[in-house]
Protein backbone atom coordinates (compact mmCIF):
# COMPACT_ATOMS: atom_id res chain seq x y z
CA UNK A 1 0.00 0.00 0.00
CA UNK A 2 1.22 3.47 -0.81
CA UNK A 3 2.08 5.60 2.22
CA UNK A 4 0.15 8.81 2.52
CA UNK A 5 1.20 12.05 4.10
CA UNK A 6 2.15 15.66 3.60
CA UNK A 7 4.54 16.34 0.71
CA UNK A 8 4.55 20.14 0.67
CA UNK A 9 7.77 20.39 2.68
CA UNK A 10 9.70 18.09 0.30
CA UNK A 11 11.55 19.18 -2.86
CA UNK A 12 9.49 19.46 -6.05
CA UNK A 13 11.72 16.92 -7.84
CA UNK A 14 10.91 14.34 -5.17
CA UNK A 15 7.18 15.15 -5.30
CA UNK A 16 7.20 14.61 -9.09
CA UNK A 17 9.05 11.30 -8.70
CA UNK A 18 6.65 10.23 -5.95
CA UNK A 19 3.58 11.07 -8.09
CA UNK A 20 5.09 9.02 -10.93
CA UNK A 21 5.68 6.14 -8.53
CA UNK A 22 2.09 6.31 -7.23
CA UNK A 23 0.75 6.48 -10.79
CA UNK A 24 2.68 3.31 -11.67
CA UNK A 25 1.34 1.67 -8.51
CA UNK A 26 -2.24 2.56 -9.37
CA UNK A 27 -2.01 1.24 -12.95
CA UNK A 28 0.00 -1.94 -12.22
CA UNK A 29 -1.68 -5.26 -13.04
CA UNK A 30 -0.84 -8.18 -10.77
CA UNK A 31 -3.42 -10.68 -9.52
CA UNK A 32 -3.50 -9.36 -5.97
CA UNK A 33 -3.65 -5.93 -4.36
CA UNK A 34 -2.73 -3.95 -7.47
CA UNK A 35 -5.15 -5.67 -9.80
CA UNK A 36 -7.93 -5.42 -7.23
CA UNK A 37 -7.29 -1.68 -7.06
CA UNK A 38 -7.57 -1.63 -10.85
CA UNK A 39 -10.93 -3.42 -10.61
CA UNK A 40 -12.00 -0.65 -8.21
CA UNK A 41 -11.03 2.04 -10.73
CA UNK A 42 -13.04 0.21 -13.41
CA UNK A 43 -16.01 0.03 -11.05
CA UNK A 44 -15.72 3.75 -10.32
CA UNK A 45 -15.72 4.49 -14.05
CA UNK A 46 -18.81 2.31 -14.50
CA UNK A 47 -20.51 4.26 -11.71
CA UNK A 48 -19.62 7.58 -13.35
CA UNK A 49 -17.04 8.47 -10.70
CA UNK A 50 -14.00 10.02 -12.32
CA UNK A 51 -10.70 10.75 -10.65
CA UNK A 52 -11.78 14.37 -10.18
CA UNK A 53 -14.93 13.22 -8.33
CA UNK A 54 -12.93 10.87 -6.11
CA UNK A 55 -10.48 13.63 -5.14
CA UNK A 56 -13.38 15.66 -3.69
CA UNK A 57 -14.65 12.94 -1.32
CA UNK A 58 -14.84 13.28 2.45
CA UNK A 59 -14.51 10.26 4.77
CA UNK A 60 -18.27 9.59 4.95
CA UNK A 61 -18.56 9.57 1.17
CA UNK A 62 -15.56 7.24 0.99
CA UNK A 63 -17.38 4.85 3.36
CA UNK A 64 -20.47 5.00 1.15
CA UNK A 65 -18.43 4.27 -1.97
CA UNK A 66 -16.41 1.47 -0.33
CA UNK A 67 -19.58 -0.13 1.05
CA UNK A 68 -21.33 -0.03 -2.30
CA UNK A 69 -18.23 -1.40 -4.01
CA UNK A 70 -17.98 -4.24 -1.48
CA UNK A 71 -21.64 -5.05 -2.12
CA UNK A 72 -21.01 -5.22 -5.86
CA UNK A 73 -17.88 -7.37 -5.39
CA UNK A 74 -20.03 -9.83 -3.44
CA UNK A 75 -22.50 -9.87 -6.32
CA UNK A 76 -19.83 -10.68 -8.92
CA UNK A 77 -17.98 -7.46 -9.84
CA UNK A 78 -14.50 -9.04 -9.52
CA UNK A 79 -11.80 -10.75 -11.59
CA UNK A 80 -13.63 -14.02 -12.02
CA UNK A 81 -17.22 -12.69 -11.99
CA UNK A 82 -17.95 -14.97 -9.02
CA UNK A 83 -20.55 -14.28 -6.37
CA UNK A 84 -19.40 -16.95 -3.92
CA UNK A 85 -16.14 -15.46 -2.69
CA UNK A 86 -15.11 -16.05 0.92
CA UNK A 87 -15.09 -13.07 3.32
CA UNK A 88 -11.28 -12.84 3.31
CA UNK A 89 -11.23 -12.46 -0.48
CA UNK A 90 -13.88 -9.76 -0.37
CA UNK A 91 -11.90 -8.08 2.41
CA UNK A 92 -8.89 -8.09 0.03
CA UNK A 93 -10.92 -6.21 -2.57
CA UNK A 94 -12.02 -3.75 0.13
CA UNK A 95 -8.42 -3.21 1.30
CA UNK A 96 -7.27 -2.57 -2.26
CA UNK A 97 -10.04 -0.03 -2.88
CA UNK A 98 -9.31 1.62 0.46
CA UNK A 99 -5.59 1.77 -0.35
CA UNK A 100 -6.30 3.23 -3.77
CA UNK A 101 -8.49 5.98 -2.29
CA UNK A 102 -5.87 6.79 0.36
CA UNK A 103 -3.17 7.04 -2.30
CA UNK A 104 -5.35 9.15 -4.57
CA UNK A 105 -6.44 11.51 -1.79
CA UNK A 106 -2.96 11.51 -0.16
CA UNK A 107 -4.50 11.16 3.30
CA UNK A 108 -5.74 8.53 5.69
CA UNK A 109 -9.36 7.43 5.38
CA UNK A 110 -10.67 5.97 8.62
CA UNK A 111 -12.97 3.02 7.91
CA UNK A 112 -13.11 1.60 11.41
CA UNK A 113 -16.08 1.81 13.76
CA UNK A 114 -15.62 5.01 15.81
CA UNK A 115 -18.07 3.81 18.48
CA UNK A 116 -16.48 0.42 19.17
CA UNK A 117 -15.01 0.36 22.66
CA UNK A 118 -13.04 -2.89 22.40
CA UNK A 119 -9.29 -3.26 22.24
CA UNK A 120 -9.29 -4.62 18.68
CA UNK A 121 -10.69 -2.15 16.11
CA UNK A 122 -13.60 -3.30 13.96
CA UNK A 123 -14.64 -2.18 10.51
CA UNK A 124 -17.37 0.42 10.30
CA UNK A 125 -20.73 -1.40 10.59
CA UNK A 126 -21.65 -0.52 7.00
CA UNK A 127 -18.60 -2.47 5.81
CA UNK A 128 -18.34 -5.08 8.56
CA UNK A 129 -21.94 -6.26 8.31
CA UNK A 130 -21.48 -7.05 4.63
CA UNK A 131 -18.50 -9.26 5.40
CA UNK A 132 -20.23 -10.84 8.41
CA UNK A 133 -23.23 -11.73 6.27
CA UNK A 134 -20.91 -13.48 3.84
CA UNK A 135 -19.14 -15.26 6.69
CA UNK A 136 -22.41 -16.88 7.78
CA UNK A 137 -23.19 -18.06 4.25
CA UNK A 138 -21.59 -21.27 3.03
CA UNK A 139 -21.68 -22.78 -0.41
CA UNK A 140 -24.07 -25.73 -0.21
CA UNK A 141 -22.39 -29.12 -0.15
CA UNK A 142 -23.44 -31.61 -2.81
CA UNK A 143 -26.16 -33.96 -1.63
CA UNK A 144 -25.30 -37.59 -1.17
CA UNK A 145 -28.01 -39.77 -2.60
CA UNK A 146 -28.79 -42.82 -0.50
CA UNK A 147 -28.65 -46.28 -1.99
CA UNK A 148 -32.05 -47.54 -2.98
CA UNK A 149 -33.41 -51.06 -3.25
CA UNK A 150 -33.59 -50.65 -7.04
CA UNK A 151 -29.84 -49.97 -7.14
CA UNK A 152 -29.08 -53.18 -5.22
CA UNK A 153 -31.44 -55.21 -7.45
CA UNK A 154 -29.72 -53.84 -10.57
CA UNK A 155 -26.30 -54.71 -9.12
CA UNK A 156 -27.58 -58.21 -8.29
CA UNK A 157 -28.79 -58.68 -11.89
CA UNK A 158 -25.41 -57.58 -13.27
CA UNK A 159 -23.60 -59.89 -10.83
CA UNK A 160 -25.73 -62.89 -11.85
CA UNK A 161 -25.19 -62.25 -15.57
CA UNK A 162 -21.41 -62.10 -15.39
CA UNK A 163 -20.44 -64.42 -12.57
CA UNK A 164 -22.96 -67.32 -12.58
Amino acid sequence: MVPTGRLSNLPSSFRAAYRDCVSDFLTADHRTFDSRAKIFTSWCSDMGLGEHDLRELDDQQCLMILGTYTHDVKRGYNHEKRSDYAPDTIRGYLKAAHGYLQALLARDIYIMDPHHGGTKPRLHPFLGDQLAGRRRWRKPKPRYEPFTVDMFLALDDVWELHYW
